[in-house]
């Protein structure tokens, strides 16, 4: 890895052959596999920067929104490449969304400008939850209405 980098921690399940990839030998890299999600955020805390890799595929073109929201409550940087369009069209403090081609200088530059270092609330899910409750309730409450005047 290059001298600028610091550690490079894997989470989750992966599946790498150091033949084909041999930066992972690097003592750099750190695969620490699958993190409990309320371990998660202590994690963040040590972090410079987080990535989310999507690959250009049909299946993260239509991801999950899981993921996205759960690193961007950590309040850490996250790099992302633009092949999701959830993350296409999220103007989130702290995302920084690049084409593949600009995402590794995107890091680069970014690892001293770019810090928050706080759980941005708005992101956390009980306040996400609250407010998809009330989008329900008067969503509900909107097609009651309708209903009753129907009758």
């Amino acid at each position: 890895l290059a001298p600028q980098v610091g550690t490079f921690l894997i989470a989750g399940p992966v599946q790498v052959d150091p033949i084909d990839e041999p930066w992972v030998l690097d003592p750099k890299v750190i695969i620490a596999g699958r993190i409990a999600h309320d371990q998660m955020h202590r994690y963040a805390g040590a972090m410079q920067a987080a990535l989310i890799p999507y690959s250009d595929t049909s299946l993260n073109y239509h991801c999950s929104p899981l993921r996205l929201y759960d690193h961007l409550a950590t309040g850490v940087p996250i790099y992302a490449q633009d092949t999701c369009d959830q993350i296409k069209h999220c103007e989130a403090p702290g995302l920084i969304v690049r084409s593949r081609e600009e995402i590794l200088d995107a890091i680069a530059t970014g690892l001293d400008t770019h810090r928050y270092n706080r759980p941005i609330s708005n992101y956390l899910w009980d306040t996400r939850g609250r407010a998809l409750l009330e989008a329900i309730s008067t969503a509900g409450a909107r097609h009651s209405k309708q209903e009753d005047q129907r009758l």
